[in-house]
């Protein structure tokens, strides 16, 4: 076992209680804690404790947080030989985001990014922001010969993609009268996409507020005379873009291959290793978190806070009212106006989902798989029949077998399914 001078406590949450049951790495006692009590400072004004999550493979129980406990150690046995020492940071959030600075820091001294505006963070969430998520409902629980296909790494290898930029500095609002979507300028547009083809509705994702990134646009705009797709500006708002200038663009490789290269050479030296893995696949998660506070209503009077456009510090996005031992409860959520996303990077969020989607896309598209495809679900893809996922590449990336969602499968919708065979 790796000796440690740090006070860490391995855990899992208890979500309908909102607590955590915890395993004290060094008194090896059980415990139980509200949530918040992971972030408790000491007199220092440091963590108390650090925090490691139980990883998804485990279950819930006191027993395997024993068992991963003692694997945790020996990864980051592994991990030391490398450099890198997971066990220092205070959380596995943590981990993710300062190893990625720690191998990035001379791009980012190198490439300055400014932050997040108000204006760009409206924008960017308007947009459809998550992967491609389809289920042909004539499979529905119904057993099936499935053959599956994914990317690895797929959100690693697209930020260091020649086709991501990154704007270093704010957009701008502008209202326009016309636009050429196949060469529209980097930026989100107030636009009615409509298409009747089922080809095409398998693969493209639509926004329910209509705003869409450059990238969608030149997707809808590829597939136009093919499928029919009408693309219409909204020229009824104040403002129906949110554009960047050419000169503020720089591949996003610039600043993600330092830490992309290192992150690949440990992953792929020691492939078992869950840390490894997490380190490298759940970047784009962390940097796109929001910068939020939530307060009760008898709270609200502790910030300066209003609706959008108002200025405050903090703009009210969503309210819920519940009842509690017979009252009712106002909960509030807001966004810091000034810095809405905790990383700079949250600039990237509805471009490099954009270009995921544009990528799995025009692979099934191109290739003629319309047809026979079951399920899409972000990164990977389930048809009825195979196909030489070999010959084809999308972006300089190209698909492998997925071993659990291929052979005999029971599916009751896109995220549930059995393996019978």
């Amino acid at each position: 076992m790796t000796p440690n001078t740090y006070n860490v406590r391995f855990y899992y949450e208890n979500t309908e209680e909102g607590t955590i049951t915890y395993l004290d790495d060094q008194t090896n006692t059980i415990g139980n804690l509200p949530k918040s009590s992971k972030f408790i400072k000491n007199t220092e004004g440091k963590n108390e404790y650090h925090y490691f999550e139980l990883m998804k493979k485990y279950e819930k129980t006191t027993e395997d947080l024993q068992r991963y406990k003692a694997d945790f150690w020996g990864r980051c046995q592994e991990l030391q030989k490398e450099g890198i020492y997971y066990q220092k940071y205070n959380t596995d959030f943590d981990a993710v985001e300062l190893s990625f600075k720690r191998y990035s820091t001379r791009r980012l001294k190198e490439f300055p990014i400014e932050p997040v505006n108000y204006d760009e963070y409206f924008f960017a969430e308007k947009c459809y922001n998550a992967g491609i998520m389809y289920f042909d409902d004539q499979y529905k629980e119904k057993e099936v010969n499935c053959f599956g296909y994914d990317f690895s790494a797929f959100y690693p290898n697209l930020l260091v993609s020649k086709y991501l930029k990154i704007p270093t500095k704010p957009a701008k609002k502008v209202k326009i009268e016309e636009v050429d979507f196949s060469k529209a300028q980097y930026g989100i547009y107030k636009v009615d996409i409509v298409c009747n083809h089922p080809d095409f509705n398998k693969v493209f994702c639509y926004s329910k507020n209509g705003y869409y990134t450059h990238l969608s646009l030149w997707f809808a705009n590829f597939y136009k005379a093919k499928y029919s797709v009408s693309i219409i500006l909204d020229r009824n708002v104040e403002f129906n873009a949110l554009v960047y200038d050419e000169a503020d663009l720089i591949d996003s490789a610039c600043i993600f291959q330092p830490w992309f290269d290192k992150m690949m050479e440990v992953k792929t030296k020691y492939k078992g290793n869950a840390l490894a893995k997490h380190l490298f696949s759940s970047l784009w998660g962390a940097l796109c978190k929001f910068r939020r506070k939530f307060l009760y209503d008898d709270e609200l009077d502790s910030v300066d806070w209003g609706f959008a456009g108002e200025g405050c510090d903090f703009t009210l996005v969503k309210q819920k009212y519940y009842m509690k031992k017979g009252r009712p409860i106002g909960s509030n959520e807001f966004i810091d106006t000034h810095n809405p996303y905790k990383s700079v990077f949250g600039r990237l969020k509805p471009y490099l989902l954009a270009l995921s989607r544009n990528v799995v896309g025009m692979l099934i598209l191109r290739n003629n798989l319309a047809s026979d495809v079951l399920r899409i679900q972000t990164d990977g893809f389930v048809l009825i029949k195979p196909y030489n996922n070999a010959k084809h590449k999308m972006c300089g990336l190209s698909p492998v077998e997925e071993d659990k969602t291929t052979g005999l499968i029971l599916w009751s919708n896109v995220n549930k399914y059995e393996r019978i065979v």
